[in-house]
């Protein structure tokens, strides 16, 4: 297994998450006698677990004894195969355990705060759960005169926590005398020369920890304090225990460094992707853009390391677009202020026609709203002034419609994703009747979407198989985009310069939403309608590379957690 390791390092380990189950594998073989070779001169683990009783009998006086349940580890208890010279054991069997005292925030505030001189009450909370470092410096402390009310856990006793989301998972070794809270087992071995540090790294794997999650009751889930005391572990031998702990503390030094090389190899690949793009987005002409782009795909192996990355190229690419670096402007296009004029024209006929209502008018565009550069031959307006209406969806059950097993597709945003619709994700429809009442939220062909509640900005064009459809109030219905867009454009508007004002102008904190009246008021570009369709050439051009980037990227991911399935496997 060490050997398929090395072979498929980089491969294994792309970041500093799986370095944490390089750590976790290391644990899983030093328990199970495969991370030091065993050495037939050593005393068995038998012979160590005597030394232990027998200081435990020595010391029996002063400590409350354990209940008498038998020590014997059956077969059946046996999780996996230890070496011929190690013993399964019962932690009762090592050392003393024991919980500690609840003091409540009232008698801290009297008795234990700003204590010069004393013992460190120690809760759960100050123990670190990624480094296992515990703050002393808490400002909570019992006076020694004090401290024989309390249970002291001494210096190397190893704390664990034993109650609520923590129980299992917060562990540390205490480096001083500590007094400290009830939901902590501290264990202190009977015999001195115990490292309490092989313990530690025992409570750390993925064996004890499964184990733990077994035993624990409650509805806060917990483990009672006999119930761990019976937990079993492997014992190896007393002078195989100190090379396993030298060993693992040489591997997690290791470790340690290679996370401090990956986050230096992270901020520098940050730095010059930042120092690139800042680049690439000067007020260059679409030329002399190309050549800088080729600052990407020349640094491409340092800058684009995963599906993140991926994304923010598709971001920069969505930017350059709509800020017409993607495309040469034609003098022969039509001016973009014609696309202004015929959306007037329309929505001035639809009004004559009754078809669509007269709405209010939006303010005049002040100059130092623009906090963007304009493209000669390209226009500015308020986006609600360029479609011919915008609204929203609402929820059936409002008004006395239930929902259906068949009927009229309804969509929500879970249906709509990557800029499509669904169709097999729709479980909920409703009927002919509360489609024609909700005649407003209709969809046509054409329509675009627009996600305002929740998740902002997921966008879809409507498309002929989607219909007849009807949505909720998360979305909003833009109408009419095709008179001044072209649509595939407009999605790429939707997704760059709309979605960045959305989610300036976002409320409601963790459900974030917009208004219709925010979307209406939003600042738009509108190229000419020649230079939008070069425009969404280009960028489809570009979307293809980066699908295939993902892909890339996602085959392997797959390989790489498949292969640290197989480390799990046989850890």
């Amino acid at each position: 297994m060490i050997k398929f390791i090395l072979e498929n390092f980089d491969k294994i380990f792309k970041n500093k998450n799986s370095l944490e189950a390089l750590d976790k594998f290391i644990l899983e073989m030093a328990m199970k006698g495969k991370l030091v070779e065993q050495n037939q001169a050593d005393e068995p683990a038998s012979k160590f677990l005597e030394k232990i009783k027998k200081e435990k009998l020595v010391k029996e006086k002063n400590i409350k004894s354990n209940k008498a349940i038998s020590t014997l580890v059956t077969e059946e208890e046996k999780p996996f195969k230890i070496p011929d010279t190690w013993q399964w054991v019962r932690l009762k069997d090592l050392g003393n355990i024991f919980n500690g005292n609840s003091v409540n925030e009232k008698e801290k505030k009297d008795n234990y705060r700003n204590v010069k001189e004393g013992y460190s009450y120690i809760g759960t909370k100050d123990i670190d759960y990624l480094t296992s470092k515990i703050n002393y410096e808490n400002g909570v402390k019992v006076p020694l005169d004090k401290a024989q009310k309390f249970k002291v856990a001494k210096e190397n006793s190893v704390l664990i926590c034993s109650e609520g989301g923590s129980a299992g998972k917060k562990i540390a070794i205490a480096e001083q005398k500590i007094c400290f809270g009830n939901k902590l087992y501290a264990f202190e071995s009977y015999y001195e020369k115990f490292d309490a540090r092989y313990l530690f790294y025992i409570y750390k794997t993925n064996f004890f920890y499964n184990n733990f999650l077994e035993n624990m009751t409650g509805m806060i889930g917990g483990v009672s304090i006999n119930k761990f005391k019976n937990m079993i572990i492997p014992l190896a031998p007393e002078n195989e225990i100190i090379r396993i702990v030298e060993k693992i503390q040489k591997l997690q030094d290791s470790i340690r460094k290679l996370k401090v090389l990956y986050d230096k190899n992270e901020k520098s690949i940050k730095e010059l992707k930042k120092s690139i793009l800042k680049e690439v987005e000067k007020n260059y002409e679409s030329e002399d853009l190309k050549s800088k782009l080729n600052l990407i795909f020349n640094n491409f192996n340092k800058i684009i390391k995963e599906k993140e990355d991926v994304k923010e190229l598709r971001k920069l690419i969505l930017d350059l677009a709509i800020k017409g670096k993607l495309s040469n402007s034609n003098k022969n296009d039509t001016p973009a202020s014609k696309l202004l004029e015929r959306i007037k024209i329309e929505k001035k006929r639809l009004l004559e026609e009754k078809k669509i209502k007269k709405e209010k008018d939006l303010d005049s565009i002040m100059k130092e709203e623009i906090f963007f550069d304009v493209p000669k031959s390209w226009e500015v307006e308020r986006l609600g002034n360029l479609l011919l209406s915008i609204t929203k969806g609402s929820t059936p059950t409002t008004y006395g419609f239930d929902y259906q097993e068949k009927g009229i597709n309804f969509i929500k945003i879970e249906n709509v994703k990557d800029g499509k619709v669904l169709l097999e994700t729709i479980k909920t429809f409703i009927s002919e009747e509360a489609n024609e009442y909700q005649k407003k939220s209709q969809l046509e062909e054409g329509d675009v979407l627009f996600s305002i509640a929740g998740t902002i900005g997921n966008t879809c064009i409507i498309k002929k198989d989607y219909l007849p459809a009807n949505i909720n109030q998360a979305f909003a219905i833009l109408k009419g985009g095709n008179i001044v867009f072209d649509l595939e454009f407009f999605d790429i508007l939707l997704n760059s310069l709309v979605l960045k004002e959305a989610n300036f102008l976002a409320r409601g904190g963790v459900m974030s939403n917009i208004s219709l009246e925010d979307l209406k008021n939003m600042l738009v570009l509108i190229p000419p309608l020649e230079e939008q369709k070069r425009i969404t050439q280009e960028v489809r051009k570009l979307m293809k590379f980066c699908d295939d980037l993902k892909e890339k990227f996602t085959l392997i991911e797959d390989k790489s957690e498949k292969l640290l399935k197989v480390i799990e496997k046989y850890s």
